[in-house]
């Protein structure tokens, strides 16, 4: 009878750890989520302050480009003003932010305003400076919150930033040449490229945004200063300059209202975040009240039930149902499956059988690669093995392979569980679906992709000749680092970035370009700046695909023997993507006919790569070329309409 006893008594104790146990997690995940919404509110705050510091900046930046290049009194006049509201915006905020290196980079600007030799592109970089650096200030994590609604919104609201600020930067460019009545070829292309970015980024937003919100960027384009400020640039895009009759202050005043739509547009969106989380914070309040009186009258009632249990050993029976409740409850919120020491599957429940399709008899006494996807390395596996093997545990992301063929992701914690004689007994798995977030990850990587592919292809469409030029320079490149043994990582990334080979050709002018006969040396000397151009405008990024795309457009024209341009670098100090992309380049010339020559037969082409092994071009990727032409010309003939035969 004593043993029943202490059975009880131990039973209801273990009962009322785990009841008090789970409300603790209850409360704790309620307080989770009001610091959560109170970061959301701060961090909005945060954002309203720096958003107008910069919209000020940005009308600033405008008026300094259009005063240095059109110094008339009317501009003079609301540069001044513009500087003493931007001052008053900066004074106004200063207590809440810290803008002490602002307050300092900004003096030094206004200073180089005032030196005669100063550039203004120098200036109006600098102020896009300090403009881009304030805008990575307001960068906010957009997976800090489990509210879709809010995830949605920070999407949205980032995009509208962007497009906000090519907008000024549009602004800007076009109020300079409507001051200087001048548009030369690389500020047409400056103006077409932001103008390109800008639509890009609009068009995300008008596919995200709900078609109930209001206001929206549709109406925005309905609006008649808005509806003229993209007249102005379209006219400018199609080179019909003598329909543009406005003056450089009255665009001003046009694009200023056209920047500050988008800008409120991009506030109403901030509203929208704020609202939501308002909303979070006042449900998880209530939320908190509720559990705590739940909670309150169930460890009332455990008390009670613990007195009873000291006499009436039948309450264990009761304890041990509910105690089965709250395990199931868990094990309903995670997928879970164990395994024997020999990996076959001996529990799996619905979570699991529901994501992978499955039903439990068709998962049970099967090891666990019935869910294996192809894809997995084989040495992920073994390392996981090895862990496992020596009673450590093992965390990682496993893709796996559902029923209907569909794949999904989970990230995965596994333990080896032991008796009390430290023999193994079974492994247990808990996993966490994360598919969502992984492809929202690639849905990213290819809008990076497809951008780079369009300003490539941007270039590339003024070459009357080139036809799919960099499609099939992409194909070439990719076949050849495959054939050199380069990883899938980076024959995927050197397929994206050697459509960016020619980025630099943005600022050659026409008169070159598209010239049909031969160059002057003149003329040569600026074609052969086009790799340097291309370096400088994508250096700086600590992004693998435009580290690379940087490395293809200044090395794809030096030579194996150090003849080449711009550095005359040779041998392994080109980069195996510029020695890679070269060949590709040059192989694309010869076989397609150009505004200066006929396309060459393939026979002579490989002769020709053949010849120039180990001067122009990498002896080792000229063989693997050669001996595999097939492929490359298969290649050639599915962008061509012109078949060529081996």
């Amino acid at each position: 009878m004593k043993r029943n006893k202490s059975l009880s008594v131990t039973t209801v104790i273990f009962f009322t750890f785990m009841t008090v146990y789970s409300a603790w997690n209850d409360l704790y995940s309620d307080m989770h989520h009001l610091e959560n919404s109170k970061q959301i509110e701060d961090q909005l705050q945060h954002l309203g302050e720096v958003d107008a510091i910069i919209a000020e900046l940005q009308k600033e930046r405008g008026l300094t480009a259009i005063y240095n290049t059109d110094p008339t009194e009317s501009f003079a006049a609301l540069l001044a003003d513009q500087h003493q509201q931007t001052s008053k915006i900066l004074e106004q905020f200063s207590k809440a932010l810290d803008l002490s290196d602002l307050h300092i980079k900004r003096s030094l600007i206004q200073q180089n305003t005032k030196i005669d030799h100063v550039n203004p592109s120098q200036i109006y970089t600098q102020y896009t400076q300090l403009i881009t650096e304030l805008i990575r200030r307001s960068k906010t994590s957009l997976f800090n919150t489990d509210n879709t609604e809010i995830k949605d919104s920070l999407i949205i609201y980032n995009l509208l930033k962007n497009a906000q600020e090519h907008a000024s930067q549009l602004q800007t460019k076009v109020g300079v040449y409507l001051a200087s009545e001048t548009l030369a070829d690389y500020n047409y292309q400056e103006i077409l490229v932001l103008y390109t970015i800008y639509q890009h980024l609009t068009a995300k937003v008008q596919e995200n945004q709900s078609s109930s919100v209001h206001p929206s960027l549709q109406e925005m384009k309905e609006e008649s200063d808005a509806h003229q400020s993209f007249a102005v640039i379209q006219n400018i895009i199609n080179r019909s300059l003598q329909n543009i009759t406005v003056t450089p202050l009255k665009w001003f005043e046009l694009s200023t209202s056209t920047v500050k739509y988008i800008h409120d547009i991009a506030d109403f969106n901030a509203n929208l975040i704020q609202t939501n989380a308002l909303h979070t914070r006042e449900a998880a309040k209530s939320s908190m009240i509720k559990h705590l009186l739940f909670w309150m009258g169930v460890v009332f009632t455990l008390i009670i039930i613990f007195v009873i249990a000291i006499k009436r050993s039948q309450e264990m029976l009761r304890g041990e149902h509910l105690l089965e409740n709250y395990q199931d409850a868990i094990d309903y919120s995670t997928i879970v499956s164990k395994a024997n020491p020999k990996g076959i599957i001996t529990y799996v429940n619905r979570a699991f059988c529901e994501i992978s399709g499955y039903s439990e008899e068709e998962l049970l006494n099967r090891p666990h690669n019935i869910v294996r996807h192809s894809d997995m390395p084989k040495e992920v596996f073994q390392v996981m093995w090895d862990n496992l093997n020596t009673g450590k545990k093992w965390n990682g992301i496993v893709k796996n392979l559902r029923k209907d063929g569909t794949a999904y992701w989970v990230d995965a914690s596994i333990s080896p569980i032991y008796d009390e004689k430290g023999r193994l007994i079974e492994y247990i798995a808990i996993r966490r679906d994360i598919t969502d977030m992984i492809l929202l990850n690639e849905e990213i990587k290819d809008t990076q992709r497809e951008l780079i592919y369009r300003m490539g292809e941007a270039v590339e469409s003024r070459s009357k000749e080139s036809g799919h030029h960099i499609q099939r320079v992409a194909h070439y490149s990719q076949l050849l680092a495959q054939l050199a043994g380069l990883s899938d990582e980076e024959c995927e990334i050197i397929f994206a970035a050697s459509t960016m080979h020619d980025i630099g050709k943005i600022s050659t002018p026409d008169s070159i370009l598209l010239k049909a006969g031969p160059l002057t040396e003149e003329e040569w000397m600026v074609m052969k700046t086009h790799a340097e151009i291309g370096y400088k405008i994508l250096q700086g990024s600590n992004r693998p695909l435009l580290k690379v795309a940087a490395t293809v457009a200044y090395e794809h024209h030096e030579h194996y023997d150090g003849n080449g341009y711009p550095r005359g670098i040779k041998g392994d100090a080109i980069s195996i993507y510029g020695r890679i992309v070269a060949i590709a380049d040059v192989f694309d010339a010869l076989l397609t006919d150009r505004i200066y020559k006929k396309a060459w037969p393939i026979e002579e082409i490989t002769a020709y790569l053949q010849a120039q092994s180990n001067r122009q071009f990498d002896p080792k990727l000229i063989a693997l070329f050669v001996n595999n032409a097939d492929q490359f010309v298969e290649i050639s003939n599915r962008f061509e309409e012109k078949q060529i035969n081996l």
